[in-house]
């Protein structure tokens, strides 16, 4: 027969216990749901294709020899291009394009600013400040969309001076230094969950 004083015992240390193990999994779920509160915002899947050109003859402007950047969106998700930022990259400068900064402000690693108009939507080119909605910043990538800059058309008309698309893609004065068969790096960044979400290389053509 088990003394009357360990039947009594048993009893509370199991209460005990269990009080312990649900005290542990209170505070396990309460910092759980405070982890999934502070998360950032899931990143949205995209895939890209990336050309770079100097100096060639292109179908929209027959005749005329153009310098581009284009950046299509092959597959993934719509994306709101005002939650994006593209980060370029040649020769050891590196040049933020950020959305709707004065319509589009670029920032070179060699500490200048450019107003500028890159990238806007599809092909062929409008020119800058005629529709709004075409700048970066004001509309959504998603698969089957092109993204342009270019270095006849598209002039800043809200800054000083006339800055051309390429100049607002890698710095101003810095895209007359880059040459045919340069590699080029595009890093395209979703702000809200920082992360990079497509990041590719391509040479000068």
């Amino acid at each position: 027969m088990i003394p009357l004083s360990r039947r009594a015992f048993s009893p509370v240390v199991g209460l005990l216990i269990l009080v312990a193990i649900t005290a542990v999994i209170v505070a396990v779920l309460h910092a759980s749901s405070i982890a999934t509160l502070g998360k950032t915002k899931t990143a949205p899947s995209a895939v890209f294709n990336i050309e770079v050109a100097k100096d060639v003859e292109v179908e929209w402007m027959p005749g005329v020899k153009v310098s581009y950047v284009l950046i299509e969106q092959i597959a993934g998700d719509s994306i709101p291009t005002g939650e994006l930022i593209i980060i370029t990259e040649c020769k050891n400068n590196i040049t933020k394009v950020l959305p709707n900064s004065d319509n589009t402000h670029t920032y070179c690693s060699w500490g200048y600013w450019v107003n500028g108009t890159s990238p806007y939507l599809n092909m062929p080119p409008k020119y800058f400040g005629s529709d709004p909605s075409v700048n970066f910043g004001n509309y959504t990538t998603k698969p089957g969309v092109k993204m342009i800059a270019d270095e006849y058309s598209n002039y800043n008309r809200t800054g000083a001076g006339n800055t051309t698309g390429m100049e607002a893609m890698f710095g101003e004065n810095w895209w007359t230094w880059i040459n045919k068969g340069d590699t080029v790096k595009i890093r395209i960044v979703h702000v809200p969950s920082q992360t990079v979400i497509f990041e590719g290389e391509t040479e000068v053509i």
